[in-house]
């Protein structure tokens, strides 16, 4: 596959995976508040608003940051599970010593985000499913 097909692949699964957890996330907090107006999507006002921050900040974050490492692993048959989980909790990790509170609402995302695209994409080539001729033959 080629970097750009990797990159792409990577990004669009990462936005997908944090999509729905927005989502989910967005809904229970318009159920915890029922006494809102709800809108078409079945939002509240703070639904809403929680689902676009989810997204302002996670895109970004994928796109310039998560999908572009993730993609240097894999070429590099680096992506293991720790090294994938470690980049998903990185940037959470980098806003803890200023803004605790962010980090922590950002942690289960950035894991599940990176879970996802590491399940979803594997972990690099297949070198097993490479023709090479038996010892024996020649």
């Amino acid at each position: 596959m080629t970097l750009m097909k990797q990159y792409f692949k990577a990004a669009m699964v990462g936005i997908a995976a944090l999509v729905v957890a927005a989502t989910l996330i967005a809904y229970g907090v318009s159920i915890a508040e029922a006494q809102q107006p709800f809108n078409m999507l079945g939002l509240t006002a703070s639904g809403s608003v929680v689902l676009l921050g989810i997204m302002f900040i996670g895109v970004p974050l994928i796109i310039f940051f998560g999908a572009p490492l993730f993609v240097f692993l894999l070429r590099r048959e680096s992506a293991t599970w720790p090294m994938v989980l470690a980049i998903g909790a990185a940037p959470a990790i980098l806003v803890a010593p200023f803004i605790l509170d962010l980090a922590l609402m950002c942690l289960p995302f950035g894991l599940m985000v990176a879970a996802v695209v590491r399940w979803a994409c594997g972990q690099g080539s297949n070198h097993s499913s490479k023709p090479e001729p038996l010892r024996s033959a020649t």
